[in-house]
């Protein structure tokens, strides 16, 4: 484990800094564990970034297979209508 210290004028320019990251995310982080998570999220962006291409590729074909049946059902609804009886002419008797 390491130990960093951090100056006061440094704490006070991070403040502001961990206040807008606190109101945009909805968290209460202290000053110390949101460079806890920034630095552990610099530890994991090279992997994150090799992993985007296949989650990309995943959400397209999972986009792609949602938009296919949306089609066959679309298509399915069109010929069953289609193929429906006509209604009577001038309402019930």
């Amino acid at each position: 484990m390491i130990t960093i210290t951090i100056s006061d004028s440094l704490e006070a320019r991070l403040k502001p800094l961990v206040a807008r990251y606190n109101a945009d995310t909805k968290a209460d982080l202290t000053v110390a564990e949101w460079v806890d998570l920034h630095l552990h999220e610099l530890a994991v962006q090279d992997d994150l970034a090799a992993e985007l291409p296949n989650l990309q590729q995943q959400r397209e074909k999972a986009w792609a297979e949602e938009v296919a049946g949306l089609r066959g059902r679309l298509i399915a609804e069109l010929r069953a209508e289609a193929s429906a009886p006509p209604a009577p002419e001038g309402g019930a008797p």
